[in-house]
């Protein structure tokens, strides 16, 4: 079974606050290495630099979380 990886690319606003933007994903080969598939290009500024990280659930947003009907005061 093919092992798929998210390339991502976290900047920083200007507020300070970190995103993550989702270019492509990546495939695991046989001989250890990676195959790259990119949907977007990460071209901003003079450096670029994309991450290789384990794939999110589908549906998965670290911003969305469990809410319950208990009110905190």
């Amino acid at each position: 079974m093919s092992e798929y990886w998210d390339i991502v690319q976290f900047k920083k606003g200007r507020s300070g606050k970190v995103s993550a933007t989702k270019l492509g994903y990546a495939k695991k080969r046989d001989d250890g290495g990676f195959y790259l598939n990119f949907d977007a290009l990460p071209i901003c500024g003079e450096e670029v630099s994309v991450s290789v990280c384990p794939q999110r659930e589908k549906g998965a947003s670290p911003a969305k979380r469990e809410l319950d009907d208990e009110i905190p005061f």
